[in-house]
């Protein structure tokens, strides 16, 4: 809080959906304790996005029943500092449906800035968590100048390039190579604060790639893609993460093209109801994201968009990892049993799983589309014809894209 200098419009950009990231604050038994003042913003924001980005790609598909034991561990803990690779640190163990797993994991997280500037976030959060901020600063003004609405074309351009340069930077950099060995593969986080993009209104508009955050972001992900899949690669999943805002979404929903949306061809039979399979690599339901932001008002929060990108690196020798002796006892004590003894059943117990997930998959997709819709969908999916459309126009949006860097980088460049 704010304490008495907290005025009404700041208790009232409290409960907007969007801006939860400003209001983050440290907490008694967070682990801030011997963290600096002026280093507290930027710990904040890193917790954030981990907390955000750290379940997102995972591969657990819906209808699915899983027990999941992650447990958060301190640099303190492995006498690691600030100044070193690594913003935060998790053994995660996983019993489920799906299959049984565990995973070392560490996060790096950095930030992309588009439309704000990283001096006012940080001293409105300074302010908010009891520090002071330059006199010339004024939260009341700082709040009343953020443009809620969906960005303007060029600035979805310019955020996906630097989007796509900061992972660039962080995958090239020589001080993250000895960290698997030691910590487990590890995810790269890019979070943008105060970023409200949304979907693109129109999916199958191949220009997107030009100047649709979303599209562009994800074109610019693929290369890496490729270099995930490299032992020597420290990390195994690259996620893009921001939090729309229930202005963006009405905007957006007002422009968008549900005839593409809502067309049965489009969806995949699993993680319903919406998955664009042959453009975009994202959930989308504009009605119960509106909704969902509009019932987390009052709560401070917002409606998570990502884009994940992550391979299934088989772990390698763990006997090297670096671990508290409280985690690496509880790592042995999970990890030693028998899977096969677990209450949730074997490899047939799994397999019957799966048969009866996809049953209830298509059922669930019936009930929405109809038999119709089905045939659809099973023409679609097995069209020849429909497969070569999409590899011309997947071709054509990569030439696109290649063509609007080169473009972009020589610019940048005189």
């Amino acid at each position: 809080m704010f304490d008495d200098s907290e005025t009404k419009f700041m208790r009232e950009a409290r409960t907007k959906a969007g801006l939860e990231i400003l209001f983050a604050k440290r907490e008694p038994g967070d682990g801030l304790d011997g963290v600096p003042d002026r280093d507290v913003p930027s710990e904040l924001r890193e917790r954030y996005w981990i907390e955000k980005a750290e379940n997102a790609g995972g591969g657990a598909r819906w209808l699915t029943l899983a027990i999941s034991t992650p447990l958060r561990i301190e640099r303190h803990q492995l006498g690691r500092n600030r100044n070193q690779p690594g913003d935060g640190f998790r053994y995660i163990y996983r019993a489920g449906t799906d299959g049984i797993g565990s995973r070392s994991e560490w996060f790096e997280v950095t930030e992309v800035f588009e439309g704000v500037e990283p001096k006012d976030i940080e001293a409105f959060m300074r302010v908010n968590n009891g520090g002071t901020a330059d006199p010339s600063f004024d939260p009341d003004r700082f709040l009343k100048g953020l443009d809620m609405g969906r960005p303007r074309r060029a600035a979805q351009r310019r955020a996906a390039d630097r989007v796509t340069d900061a992972i660039e930077k962080k995958m090239n950099k020589a001080s993250y190579e000895g960290m698997w060995p030691k910590y487990g593969y590890g995810t790269l986080i890019v979070g943008l604060p105060l970023w409200f993009a949304t979907p693109p209104a129109d999916p199958s508009r191949v220009e997107n790639v030009i100047d649709d955050f979303m599209t562009r972001v994800n074109a610019g992900l693929k290369p890496y893609a490729r270099q995930l899949k490299r032992k020597s690669c420290p990390f195994w999943r690259i996620v893009v993460v921001w939090m729309a805002s229930l202005e963006s979404l009405r905007e957006m929903r007002g422009k968008a093209k549900f005839d593409v949306y809502d067309d049965p061809a489009n969806r995949r039979m699993s993680n319903l109801p919406i998955k664009l399979e042959s453009l975009l690599p994202f959930q989308l339901d504009f009605v119960s994201m509106i909704e969902e932001a509009r019932w987390r008002g009052g709560k401070g929060g917002g409606i998570r968009l990502c884009l994940p990108v992550s391979v299934p690196k088989k772990r390698g020798d763990e006997t090297g990892l670096q671990l508290p002796p409280l985690v690496n006892a509880l790592k042995q004590a999970l990890e030693g049993r028998d899977a096969n003894t677990r209450m949730l059943g074997g490899p047939v117990a799994r397999v019957r799983w799966r048969a009866m997930r996809l049953g209830m998959e298509v059922l669930c997709f019936v009930r929405i589309h109809g038999l119709a819709g089905l045939r659809r969908w099973a023409a679609t999916k097995f069209s020849p014809h429909r497969r070569i459309r999409r590899w011309v126009t997947r071709s054509q949006a990569h030439r696109l894209y290649r063509a609007s860097r080169h473009r972009q980088d020589v610019a940048n460049d005189r």
